[in-house]
């Protein structure tokens, strides 16, 4: 199964998990936890310092991580790990759903750079990597098909495809190693970073609304500007 195929399957088991309502389910449990987090917290659970729920669920035969922050941002992420395969490769459905694909190298190269190979298995990179970046800047391309993130970290990096995108590694935080395309991710983040919970459910739900053909270029755009959150 190659990688349009594997993307066509997530997309399938990602919309079955929703209309099946198992999806629904967990999200209401995570936000029960993260309720209980919030309150232990304010009574004087020094050790709780950030709030977020892990939901592991399995489709089908595959895995399925829930990662739910604070601020209710959840990233839904998919191990399509080949079985015959000497390697790992994770892929998150995006609010556009849109599939992103993580590879080995990246996870490996952002364990390395960031952590200082911390981390001792796939699983657990993937899930820090989201536990750690809630609020990701939005992916910024050129006319190369290059695609860039903004992360608290550093910057990760790939290439845009047809129906996904694919990314293959990791880059820290060294301003003198900027560049356009970097700066734009930059930006970005520092302005997803600025907006609040309400502000950045209304985006990523404008996001879903462009993706699917709801609204027009034109709407899109004038509705995020509206709102201030370009």
């Amino acid at each position: 199964m190659n990688r349009d195929e594997r993307c066509a399957l997530i997309m399938k088991l990602y919309n079955e998990l929703l209309d099946n309502g198992k999806f629904v389910k967990v999200f209401g449990e995570q936000e029960n936890e993260i309720k209980a987090k919030k309150k232990s917290r304010l009574y004087g659970n020094k050790k709780i310092e950030s709030v977020n729920s892990i939901a592991n669920i399995k489709h089908k035969g595959i895995d399925v991580y829930n990662v739910m922050a604070e601020n209710k941002g959840i990233d839904i992420i998919f191990n399509t790990s080949p079985i015959d395969a000497p390697y790992v490769e994770y892929i998150r459905v995006s609010p556009s759903k849109t599939p992103i694909i993580y590879t080995q190298h990246l996870l490996a190269r952002y364990n390395e750079r960031a952590y200082n190979s911390e981390y001792q298995n796939f699983k657990s990179i993937i899930i820090a990597l989201h536990v750690k970046n809630p609020i990701k800047s939005s992916l910024i391309d050129n006319e190369n098909g290059d695609v860039i993130q903004r992360i608290k970290e550093g910057f990760l990096l790939g290439r845009y495809y047809d129906k996904y995108l694919v990314l293959n590694t990791f880059y820290d935080n060294q301003e003198s190693y900027d560049n356009d395309i970097k700066n734009k991710a930059r930006v970005a983040k520092t302005k997803s970073d600025s907006l609040t919970s309400k502000q950045l459910e209304l985006r990523d739900a404008l996001l879903f609304k462009h993706a699917s053909g709801a609204i027009s270029d034109e709407d899109y755009a004038y509705v995020l500007n509206l709102n201030g959150l370009v």
